[in-house]
């Protein structure tokens, strides 16, 4: 600070006559004398250090910068602007210039080969569109040719580069020239059954790149006025090699650029393949039933489209009848169609076969609840909103029943299903339900239960929901934490030292807000014992847990 600092009179905040408290909290004037180092501070009424309000961030820029702290709707316009200025968006990085830009994408780019491909693809862009279109096509070509398997790190990797390829198409290129557009997506599609068959796993990010290009292929083909006998010969190309299932459906998402002539013509030329090639198909008797499905998913598509119920049921065979999801897809489509005794009918008879506690049950439920309602059977609904409730404790179902029952008969429900739930068996469940409802009182007498001696299972709720818990109930978190970390501490091997120390780092956090911990160890006490705990983790991994947690502990403070 200045060795003197003097204060302007205009910027003295307005007092009324006889208003003492006012006069109490007013800033330094012009006549205060003035401050130098090493002298003391005026003791006046209106001095600082007598001052009966917290020196704020006003006080601060009066001192050093003898002015008002500029305020826009109760905020420091200087740390907005200063925020605005730093944060990462477009506008930001465009200030700091071309040249500057570029030097950032090469820094960034290098030793990252998909950063530079796809920087690459951006330069081909600016030469024109056949420029990037035949780096595109190399790069399909590539990634059509390779073999090696694709565990699921890689397939994020490749989805993301693909994600990136269909983005430029259907955002740039196809939209000022939709025939390379079109071309372009075809072959992204095309390379949907490749990349499939390197899969090691199921539901890759890959596989919704390639579903949402085919909906970029319906938007191009219509800009394209794409022929439509033309399209239904795409469409029956991809159904026909779509060995990995991918385009189920097409036919759902291309009935608006296939139009009638096009979604006949489609039908008519896989009823033909059906009758014919099939049958030519000879030796492995998979293929020949795979090509089968196929042909039967295409067909089904156009029915799904044009509404046609009974066609879209027929293409599934018995045994496919007979299957949870596609008896819950079947029921779904005869509610669709006003057809609620026959899906009610499907749905008993799968429900029959089945374990009635799984989360499939209770969708197929919820499908049966639609049916009854449609029908006017309500207590018949009612009692199935509250069977499927106590099979898996939804909090959406028990909000479902309860809104449905009358007046002042709910409260009495809601405090007899959440009791209900938390005597039962499935702690877990019960647990996030009350967490999700919310009913953190029960919650917490749920954890401190002496019926629940080990409650490391309940941290495998979701982040979110333990977050407001822990603020109401400092306590219970930490038992789960700790419950936790023993978990943790007495498995073998050498994964999970951040999820530990994180564990440890939360019962730290927790512990200032903890006025008595009854029956259990302090913070303190915990952390002596577990420093000399003997687990079956090495020592190395034991010192690398304290270590993380050290630095994880400095950097929240």
């Amino acid at each position: 600070m200045a060795a003197s600092m003097k204060f302007d009179k205009r910027r003295r905040p307005a007092v009324a006559a006889g208003d003492q408290s006012g006069a109490a909290c007013a800033m330094p004037v012009a006549e205060t004398p003035e401050l130098s180092r090493g002298s003391s501070a005026p003791t006046s009424a209106c001095s600082p250090r007598t001052r009966t309000a917290p020196l704020g961030i006003e006080f601060f820029f009066k001192m050093h910068f003898c002015c008002e702290i500029p305020v826009v709707n109760g905020s420091c316009k200087v740390r907005e602007d200063m925020a605005a200025k730093t944060t990462l968006n477009a506008k930001n990085l465009k200030g700091l210039g071309a040249p500057r830009l570029s030097e950032l994408v090469l820094e960034l780019a290098e030793g990252n080969a998909a950063a530079k491909r796809r920087a690459r693809a951006e330069l081909c862009l600016a030469a024109g569109p056949n420029e990037a279109a035949k780096f595109i096509s190399k790069r399909l070509a590539a990634i059509r040719g390779a073999e090696s398997d694709l565990d699921r790190d890689q397939d994020i990797i490749l989805g993301k580069e693909l994600e990136g390829y269909r983005r430029m198409i259907s955002e740039r290129i196809g939209v000022q020239f939709p025939e390379i557009g079109l071309e372009l997506v075809l072959q992204l599609i095309d390379l949907a059954p490749f990349v499939s068959y390197r899969q090691n796993h199921w539901d890759g990010l890959s596989e919704k790149v390639f579903q949402a290009a085919t909906h970029d292929l319906r938007d191009i083909a219509i800009a394209a006025e794409t022929d439509h006998k033309a399209l239904a010969d795409h469409a029956l190309r991809i159904i026909l090699d779509d060995s990995g299932q991918n385009f189920r459906l097409l036919a759902v998402t291309l009935g608006p650029a296939l139009g009638k002539g096009g979604l006949e013509r489609l039908k008519a030329r896989l009823k033909t393949i059906k009758e014919e090639e099939a049958e030519k198909i000879c030796g492995y008797t998979f293929r020949k039933y795979l090509f089968k499905q196929q042909i039967a998913a295409g067909l089904r598509g156009i029915a799904f489209f044009q509404r046609d119920v009974g066609v879209f049921i027929r293409h599934f065979s018995k045994h496919d009848h007979a299957l949870p999801e596609i008896a819950a897809e079947l029921a779904e489509r005869l509610i669709e169609a006003g057809r609620a005794k026959d899906a009610l009918k499907l749905l008993d008879a799968i429900n029959q076969k089945l374990d009635p506690v799984d989360f499939a049950h209770s969708a197929r439920s919820e499908i049966k609840i639609r049916a009854l309602d449609m029908l006017g059977r309500q207590k018949e609904a009612q009692d199935e909103r509250l069977a499927i409730y106590r099979e898996i404790f939804s909090a959406r179902m028990l909000r479902e029943y309860l809104k449905r029952l009358p007046e002042f008969e709910d409260i009495e429900a809601e405090e007899r299903e959440l009791d209900f739930a938390m005597n039962s068996d499935r702690p877990l469940f019960a647990f996030r339900l009350l967490l999700e409802w919310p009913d953190y009182d029960r919650a917490a007498k749920l954890v401190l239960s002496p019926e629940i001696e080990d409650v490391a299972f309940l941290n495998d709720v979701p982040d979110h929901l333990l977050a407001e818990f822990e603020l109401r109930h400092p306590l219970a978190a930490t038992l789960i934490y700790r419950c936790a970390l023993a978990e943790k501490l007495m498995r073998g091997g050498q994964g999970g030292v951040q999820v530990a120390a994180k564990l440890l780092l939360n019962c730290d956090r927790l512990a200032p807000f903890i006025e008595d911990f009854d029956e259990y160890d302090s913070h303190d006490e915990y952390l002596n014992d577990l420093r000399s705990l003997r687990s079956s983790r090495s020592k190395l991994w034991r010192a690398k847990f304290w270590r993380i947690f050290d630095e994880m502990r400095v950097a929240e403070t």
